[in-house]
């Protein structure tokens, strides 16, 4: 359970601290996940493939959502993981997928194999199976640029409220501020973020 992983509310600012104390340990005990982030790419789950496999192997689940201006010529494409399209487009056999699982939940080191050599594959394995959903937020003005992490045990949440993108850069070579809040401290302030990511999922913001 969440509540006892003895996480503290506090800010942190270098990352490996962070996925140390926080992040591994939440996606070793969550049942879902939800990300927000202004920009996003799947090699972030490179250094916490151990953990990421400990949550599928507990039949995880996980919702994405990635921030993209309505007009799309001011958007810097280079930061969109093209793997999430090509995942979505793909056609792949169910065999694929029996295959993949038997990978990543069996094999030592196989989530993170397949992340650096197959990475479109793996993605679509997780998209068909429903395991990953992954939604878009486009904004009529402006750039959605909250970032917003929930880790749920079905009982508690530790949520995240950070300047960090969920990208490799973000979650390993950048100093950002995260701040932590959890459902079973002293602070309330959890719920506004995670009624702002259920919002945005469900299309109910005003943009």
């Amino acid at each position: 359970m969440l509540k006892k992983l003895n996480i503290t509310e506090r800010p942190y600012f270098e990352p490996e601290h962070l996925i140390e104390e926080v992040i591994k340990p939440c996606f070793n005990t969550s049942k879902t996940t939800n990300l927000l982030s202004a920009y996003f790419n799947f090699e972030s789950f490179i250094e916490i493939s151990e953990s990421l496999s400990h949550f599928l192997n507990n039949d995880g689940k996980m919702k994405i959502i990635v921030s993209i201006p309505k007009h799309y010529e001011s958007f810097d494409y280079e930061n969109l993981d093209s793997a999430i399209i090509e995942a979505y487009s793909s056609r792949s056999p169910n065999k694929t997928y029996q295959d993949f699982k038997k990978t990543i939940l069996t094999k030592s080191g196989g989530l993170k194999d397949e992340l650096k050599m197959n990475k479109v594959a793996l993605i679509s394995y997780l998209v068909k199976t429903g395991i990953i959903k992954i939604k878009f937020s486009i904004r009529d003005e402006g750039f959605d640029h909250s970032k917003i992490y929930i880790f749920d045990d079905s009982e508690d949440k530790v949520v995240l409220s950070s300047a960090m993108n969920w990208t490799f850069n973000g979650l390993n070579e950048q100093s950002n501020q995260t701040t932590v809040h959890t459902s079973f401290g002293d602070s309330d302030i959890w719920k506004y973020s995670v009624n702002r990511f259920d919002n945005i999922w469900n299309n109910k913001v005003e943009k």
